[in-house]
């Protein structure tokens, strides 16, 4: 059975593992590219066969296991293994393309888009590795990523020659519209921080009662050395099993009126409570409040944005057209049903 598709689901996947890879711009800030390609001819589960050459199951959650363990991967689980099996798609179209032409990459080309890729994610090579370990993840399957990457873009230069700018215009229009959403406003905060005293009483304990007031008297000797969120630590010494948590920045926006109010009221000095909760007995500390600025994204990572954007449109129109003249076949149907 015979399918065309254009590839335009899995353009932005594709572009995203050039521009990542630093192997189309230069000069563009990087982060980690996306999955690693390897095929596995003898693999059961053979999902599509792209001119003689198979993609497997495995193969694509590989793909998506390193997409996620990076964190370049968005949308719902069937919208991720769409894209990804459209980019493997890609990737062995360009591979045959360029081989048919007598292009190898060899390690030297991987080993510089790798180390570019380090420099610009301000790490290195071995911060590369250590990450991949850490997730499970083979450093081998990074490096045959790259490898197809460079493929991919060895083939999209020689089929479209357009070369892609962006003027200072259009940059300035992306970034004031990037710079008035509503999400890049400071907001304030109130910065808390809880101070449990667990308590497990069986409903049917007689000596339930007697457990939470021991514990009501702990945490009020707790509140007597208590001088301030930086005191949490030396306060609760000695007092059998208490538990801080960390500082907690919660919008003023979002509080209830009557907890902003007790907040105030006990300022920064004192703690509120103790109080009964489900866990046992709970006393707040106030740290005081602060305004959050989010930072703007600098010009030079919007420039890139629309660089990405611009080559997305130009990649969809090669591998169109590749993909057309691609012999792939589907084996299993969900991989029919993502298409």
């Amino acid at each position: 059975m015979r399918q065309e598709t254009s590839g335009k689901a899995g353009v932005r996947m594709m572009m995203r593992a050039l521009l990542y890879a630093g192997v189309l711009t230069a000069g563009v800030t990087l982060a980690l590219p996306g999955d690693g390609y390897v095929l596995h001819a003898g693999q059961q589960g053979i999902l599509v066969v792209v001119n003689d050459q198979p993609i497997t199951h495995r193969d694509v959650s590989q793909r998506m296991k390193l997409n996620s363990a990076l964190g370049v991967s968005r949308g719902s689980a069937k919208a991720r293994r769409k894209k990804t099996l459209d980019t493997l798609i890609n990737e062995v179209i360009a591979r045959a393309q360029a081989k048919k032409r007598g292009v190898k990459i060899d390690d030297k080309r991987v080993n510089s888009a790798l180390e570019r890729m380090a420099k610009g994610s301000k790490t290195t090579v071995a911060g590369f590795e250590k990450t991949l370990k850490r997730k499970g993840i083979s450093m081998s399957t990074l490096r045959a990523q790259v490898e197809a990457t460079l493929y991919l873009r060895w083939v999209i230069g020689q089929q479209d020659k357009t070369k892609v700018n962006v003027t200072d215009a259009e940059v300035d229009k992306r970034y004031n519209k990037l710079t008035s959403d509503p999400r890049l406003k400071p907001v304030h905060v109130y910065k808390i921080r809880e101070v449990d005293l667990p308590v497990k009483v069986n409903p049917n304990d007689p000596y339930g009662p007697q457990l939470l007031q021991a514990r009501a008297v702990e945490a009020t000797q707790i509140a007597k050395k208590y001088k301030g969120c930086h005191t949490l630590r030396s306060a609760s010494k000695g007092i059998f099993n208490v538990k801080l948590s960390k500082t907690i920045q919660a919008p003023a926006d979002k509080l209830p009126a009557q907890m902003k109010k007790a907040l105030k009221q006990a300022g920064t000095k004192q703690l509120i409570g103790p109080m009964r909760v489900k866990t046992g007995v709970r006393m707040i500390a106030f740290c005081g409040t602060a305004t959050l600025k989010p930072p703007k994204p600098p010009r030079e990572a919007v420039k890139n944005m629309l660089l990405n954007e611009k080559y997305e449109r130009m990649t969809g129109r090669v591998m169109k057209d590749l993909r057309r003249r691609a012999f792939i076949e589907y084996k299993d149907k969900g991989a029919v049903l993502t298409q």
